[in-house]
């Protein structure tokens, strides 16, 4: 008899496509244009098609967001060959909020925090938007501005499950002892997907019941999870996996 081994399914964030959802590439597109984004008096950014009001916070934060662009776009270019995307444009902005603020104890970040406090500086000066009075205010409306859309975009039903069938396969097939899953996606369609077809999602946190389908969350823990080695914790096993 054969000994049954373990499966782990990686998904990238390109899975949620199928599922109607936007690339990284669309929202950052989205974030840089401002299309059908207001900011409304609870202090949040919306999504709306007959757009009301608030325009100033949000043309504020998109020339904030090309201040950081031109920043690191070169490192970008450099070394992957693209623009920057939402995600690193936000890494930034929350660095300089935390080195401002103290948060984040790294002296290497002087020179470049003291380059966007004075382009944030200046844009303050022109702006004259309400509750906007120092660089650090901006930097903390950008990422607002940044998380809000991204979650208002992934937030929505998903129209398409039917490329998470393999999940189902895998599952009921006899030759895999456990099975397991690495996904980068970042909204919850394969949450929902688990939950409709009445398997439990072992994610570490939460203690699993006794019988049905079991498919096992794998948590990236590595910074960069592109690199040929995947460093993942299984629950309190630290795991190296090679992607082949």
């Amino acid at each position: 008899m054969k000994k049954k081994i373990n499966v782990a399914l990686l998904l990238g964030a390109g899975a949620s496509i199928p599922a109607g959802y936007p690339s990284t590439e669309a929202l950052t597109r989205l974030i840089l244009s401002g299309e059908n984004v207001r900011y409304h008096t609870d202090q949040a950014f919306y999504l709306e098609e007959a757009p009301q009001g608030g325009c100033e916070y949000v043309k504020l934060s998109i020339e904030a967001i090309t201040v950081l662009i031109g920043e690191i776009e070169g490192f970008y270019k450099k070394f992957f060959g693209r623009a920057p995307n939402y995600e690193e444009i936000y890494y930034v902005a929350s660095q300089f909020s935390d080195f401002q603020t103290g948060e984040l104890d790294n002296p290497a970040l002087q020179r470049i925090s003291q380059f966007i406090e004075k382009e944030f500086g200046a844009l303050v000066d022109k702006a004259n938007v309400e509750g906007v009075s120092k660089a650090l205010d901006i930097a903390v409306l950008t990422q607002k501005y940044i998380c809000d859309i991204v979650w208002r975009s992934l937030s929505s039903p998903s129209r398409s499950t039917a490329h998470l069938d393999c999940i189902v396969q895998l599952l009921s097939s006899k030759i895999f002892n456990r099975t397991a899953l690495i996904s980068l996606c970042h909204d919850t369609h394969v949450e929902m997907y688990a939950q409709e077809k009445g398997i439990e999602l072992i994610d570490g946190f939460t203690q699993p019941r006794r019988g049905g389908e079991v498919l096992e969350r794998i948590l990236v823990t590595q910074k960069n999870p592109t690199s040929s080695i995947l460093e993942i914790a299984w629950f309190s096993e630290l795991v190296s996996f090679s992607p082949t």
